[in-house]
């Protein structure tokens, strides 16, 4: 005798005797793997589509806050320091051009640390005599009519002015420019561009594959679950169906608090802190229907939805619900 025939006599006997009326519904936990998989799957479409939008949402967003004046302001007071140069891109890249590199960190010491200045000059004198004594500046300077062109002399040129350059790269650059309040304006209406590029990119993207895309089929499945048989259930609901309105509250949930949430923090402390997705995570591989954050708010839970005939008790959810109406 198979369980809801079983189920259906201990409720007519329970009814005959006064008793309360149950009924068990009994579904198939998904594996894991493929749980993980629809995950990824739905995350990575996402991802794809995001990088797309994000064409048109930045031309956007620096047409909106005149991002072309604050990158120039901003370009030019870094390559004022001699440090960084613009490539044929109009990127910002490290300069490297061996030929003016000593005058152009001689430039950066005199105008920026003047306090360092003779220790610069004490780095060419000990450094494997490539540099002779002036006396008329009172420095050490390279000789004359060097040949760049000689593969070992330009390379150990370049060791000593890369190491000289990287070194105020990484720790005076950032302080001296930050200390620029046009810089720091430049910079920070730079980050607001690409922070509202991703902000609007991201929620379209959301708003289209896990709100949009799960509407408008019968199952309220995304692309993943539909790839991997998966389905939502409802944990409150005798046919275990979703409303309408419960499929829409749960997207909703996930999106704005999980998703969204976690992208809005990247404005306040340069970087995502996704606190309610590693809660909804924790809650997944803990709770009894392994539930995630936003299935626990809206009673729902993840089920296996290929064709089966048996289900291990290893395998199973059961549902009990109490004073069930059975159908005459």
């Amino acid at each position: 005798m198979n369980i809801e025939k079983k189920v259906k006599i201990c409720n007519n006997i329970a009814m005959k005797e006064g008793l309360k009326m149950e009924k068990t519904i009994i579904l198939k936990k998904p594996k894991w793997l493929r749980r993980i998989a629809s995950s990824f799957l739905d995350l990575l479409i996402a991802f794809v589509v995001g990088i797309i939008f994000s064409f048109a949402t930045t031309p956007l967003s620096n047409l909106l806050f005149n991002g072309n004046e604050a990158k120039k302001i901003r370009n030019d007071i870094v390559c004022a320091t001699h440090i960084y140069v613009l490539s044929n891109n109009g990127d910002l890249v490290a300069n490297d051009n061996i030929t003016t590199l000593d005058d152009d960190l001689t430039y950066f010491y005199e105008n920026y640390k003047p306090d360092l200045l003779k220790e610069y000059n004490d780095k060419k004198k000990n450094y494997n005599g490539l540099f002779v004594y002036n006396e008329d500046t009172d420095s050490y300077v390279e000789p004359a009519n060097i040949d760049y062109n000689d593969p070992t002399n330009r390379l150990l040129y370049e060791e000593f002015y890369y190491q000289v350059r990287d070194d105020i790269i990484n720790n005076y650059i950032d302080d001296i420019l930050n200390a620029n309040e046009e810089f720091k304006k430049a910079n920070n209406k730079l980050f607001l561009i690409d922070y509202t590029s991703l902000l609007i990119s991201s929620s379209l993207t959301l708003i289209i594959f896990y709100i949009l895309v799960p509407m408008i089929n019968k199952e309220y499945k995304t692309i993943g679950k539909i790839a991997f048989k998966l389905k939502v259930v409802s944990k409150v609901s005798l046919d275990t169906k979703p409303t309408r309105l419960q499929a829409l509250f749960r997207q909703l949930v996930l999106v704005l608090f999980e998703y969204i949430l976690t992208i809005s923090t990247i404005g306040l402390f340069g970087i995502p802190i996704p606190i309610v997705l590693i809660i909804s995570i924790v809650m997944e591989l803990i709770t009894k229907y392994h539930q995630t954050f936003h299935d626990f708010v809206c009673q729902t839970i993840v089920v296996d939805d290929s064709s089966y005939e048996k289900i291990n008790a290893s395998e199973r959810y059961e549902i009990t619900f109490i004073n069930v109406k059975e159908d005459k």
